[in-house]
C-alpha cells in the first residue's frame, strides 16, 4: 500500500505541476494540498485495511455456506434465501458511506483551503482586523 500511495502521490504532484496557471485560479492551493495528503491517506487505509477485511468476509461467507451444507440442506436453503437480502443491505450501506465520505472530503478540503490561506496571509488579516470573521 505504501508503494502504491507513493507512486500515486508522485504522479498527482507531477500532474499538478504541469497544469496551466489558470487552473490554479479555479483550484485553491489549500484544497490541493489537503487532497494530496488526505485523499491519499484514505487510499492507503483502504488498501491496507479494507481489502483484507473484504477477503476475510468472502472467506467467512463461503465457509458458512460449506458448514451449512455439512449440517443440512435445509439450513443451506435458509442461508441462500437470506443472502440476497444481506447483499442488498451491504450495497446500500456502502453507497451511503461513499456519499458521506465524498461530502466529508469536500468539506475538509474547503476548510483546509481557507485555513491555509488565512495562515499564509495572516499579516493582511491582522492589518484589516479580519480575525473575528476568519474565526467563524
Amino acid at each position: 500500500a505504501e508503494r502504491q500511495v507513493r507512486r500515486i502521490r508522485y504522479t498527482l504532484f507531477r500532474n499538478i505541476l504541469r497544469q496551466e496557471i489558470g487552473w490554479f485560479d479555479v483550484h485553491k492551493t489549500g484544497e490541493l494540498s489537503s487532497r494530496l495528503i488526505g485523499d491519499l491517506d484514505r487510499i492507503k487505509d483502504g488498501m491496507s485495511e479494507k481489502v483484507p477485511d473484504f477477503i476475510s468476509l468472502i472467506g467467512r461467507m463461503i465457509g458458512s455456506l460449506i458448514y451449512s451444507l455439512l449440517i443440512g440442506w435445509k439450513l443451506t436453503l435458509v442461508y441462500l434465501s437470506i443472502s440476497p437480502l444481506i447483499i442488498l443491505v451491504m450495497n446500500l450501506t456502502i453507497k451511503m458511506i461513499a456519499t458521506f465520505t465524498i461530502k466529508e472530503i469536500e468539506a475538509f478540503a474547503s476548510a483546509s483551503s481557507i485555513a491555509q490561506e488565512v495562515l499564509q496571509n495572516i499579516r493582511a488579516v491582522t492589518a484589516f482586523h479580519g480575525q473575528e470573521k476568519e474565526e467563524e
